[in-house]
């Protein structure tokens, strides 16, 4: 295939992972090489990337019928909001997702782009391979590496002497809220003996506790993406949990009964949420930050090669690492180290240009 022109066309913001880095990084690493365009639907243009669930690759294959489409972010997720305390906004998030279930908009909305597309982009290989087993459509698993700002990014040194210790969560606030007994056990654990800032980067409307411990300062902010390098360099231990909690039984009953009658709002699983892919991981590797982070594929398959980086399934193990890290200064630099060596393959450019690689040999 001779490519030349890529056209992006998406609708979006630089706050969300899905369109700042394939609409914005990806592409401008390609602009190098090809002419991309915006939103433009004719006969120059050899390649076409879409989102999934606005309707505009379907719009193209309607306009275009031998388009070649590309489609990020394939699988749609309909968050369901439980909040005993909340009960408005619970009923509210009930009540969406039944208008949903009987009308699907959404749903169709990302059906007729699936259909319309050739090939579906999965950010995790659960999700591959959901694609694989369940549409006809060639199914590519892309890592989600952010576009680090150059520097050479030195090594942490041991927490030991610290005083203070800058505790960093960033990512979707369903893992933040799911996950928050942990949490709050951690920072106590922390707290006993040092000080301690707890930095939230996330989308805080869907909020449902925060973080109140003696010894423990907390900083709330909006996902933005140069605040969170900022706090990667100053991080000493970062927090990515993908388990979900269990809740109460009639609620999750009523929760996954919902979920499971979509196609594609079969997002969670009893223990892991399905879509969860490393990105969080990723960036913590990338700075040299020690992290805690539940056990999934992608961060086994990224992550396992570190001898001394362990994946807890509970609190006690969770606490067992979290000590070590506080504790044992060959431990957290050697983890440190072998983040920062690993994360030399974390490389957008290179995902980017494997991908493009991908797509000639398809077409």
């Amino acid at each position: 295939m001779k490519l030349k022109k890529i056209s992006f066309n998406a609708k979006g913001s630089k706050k969300e992972g899905s369109y700042r880095i394939p609409f914005i990084w990806m592409k401008s690493y390609l602009l190098e090489k090809y002419d991309c365009v915006d939103n433009q639907i004719d006969d120059s243009i050899d390649l076409y990337f879409c989102k999934a669930g606005q309707g505009i690759a379907n719009k193209i294959r309607q306009i275009k019928p031998n388009a070649r489409i590309v489609l990020f972010k394939p699988h749609l997720e309909v968050s369901t909001h439980f909040d005993l305390f909340n009960p408005n906004k619970t009923f509210r998030s009930l009540i969406e997702l039944i208008i949903e279930y009987v009308f699907r908009r959404k749903y169709n909305l990302y059906k007729k782009d699936i259909k319309a597309s050739n090939i579906l982009i999965a950010d995790s290989r659960k999700l591959k391979l959901y694609f694989q087993a369940t549409t006809n459509k060639i199914s590519y698993y892309l890592r989600l590496f952010e576009k680090i700002p150059l520097g050479k990014i030195k090594g942490k040194k041991s927490l030991i002497s610290k005083s203070k210790i800058t505790f960093l969560y960033h990512g979707g606030i369903k893992h933040y809220n799911e996950n928050f007994p942990q949490l709050n056990k951690l920072l106590k654990f922390i707290a006993k003996d040092k000080k301690v800032d707890f930095v939230c980067i996330s989308n805080l409307s869907d909020m449902k506790k925060y973080i109140r411990i003696k010894n423990v300062k907390t900083y709330y902010y909006e996902y933005e993406f140069e605040l969170l390098i900022k706090y990667l360099k100053k991080a000493d231990i970062g927090y990515v949990p993908n388990f979900l909690r269990p809740r109460i039984k009639i609620l999750k009953k009523i929760h996954d009964l919902f979920n499971y009658l979509f196609y594609q709002l079969n997002l969670y699983s009893l223990t892991e949420k399905n879509s969860s892919n490393a990105g969080r991981a990723y960036l913590y590797a990338q700075f040299g930050v020690p992290f805690i982070c539940h056990p999934t594929r992608e961060v086994i398959a990224d992550f396992s090669k570190i001898k001394n980086l362990e994946f807890p399934n509970n609190d006690n193990e969770a606490l067992w690492i979290l000590k070590k890290y506080l504790t044992e200064p060959l431990f957290y630099e050697d983890v440190s180290d072998s983040l920062l060596i690993n994360a030399k393959n974390f490389d957008l450019q290179i995902e980017t240009m494997n991908l493009m690689r991908f797509i000639k040999k398809i077409f």
